[in-house]
């Protein structure tokens, strides 16, 4: 089962895929097809403003990375996908490179400062009070009467 936005997603597709060129919609495999109809939110009202352009469409963030996707595998020439995809390992690199940056193992123990205070606190022995003789004996018998 797919989240209410990605259910919200697909039906847009669909809805858009309608009035795309034929040759285009047949370039998309029947299964990528049949996974936003199956898993498209039918209650969902989306309506295309036929005035507009393709891109000036409002669509949701996850509709127009759908459709970059369908572009990058389908659309797209050889040279345009080896841009996309190149862009794309760049922007993973740098990525992860921030989160390098952010969370380095090396640097986790440097960013922490030392609290001066904690060596400074004097240690004090604790007392443990031992109960006495009589006592002891006293909470045995007690313990003995109530079980």
């Amino acid at each position: 089962m797919v989240s209410a936005e990605y259910a919200c997603a697909y039906k847009e597709v669909i809805e858009l895929l309608k009035f795309m060129p034929v040759e285009d919609v047949k370039k998309i495999p029947s299964k990528n097809i049949l996974h936003f109809l199956h898993n498209m939110n039918k209650n969902y009202h989306y309506e295309i403003d036929k005035t507009k352009s393709f891109e000036e469409q409002e669509k949701s963030e996850i509709t127009r990375a759908i459709f970059a996707v369908l572009f990058r595998d389908y659309w797209a020439t050889s040279t345009q996908r080896e841009k996309i995809i190149a862009k794309e390992n760049y922007d993973l690199l740098k990525m992860e490179e921030e989160k390098r940056n952010l969370y380095n193992p090396n640097d986790i123990f440097k960013r922490k400062k030392i609290n001066k205070n904690i060596a400074s606190i004097k240690t004090t022995e604790m007392q443990l009070q031992s109960e006495s003789f009589w006592h002891k004996i006293l909470n045995k018998i007690k313990h003995f009467l109530k079980s």
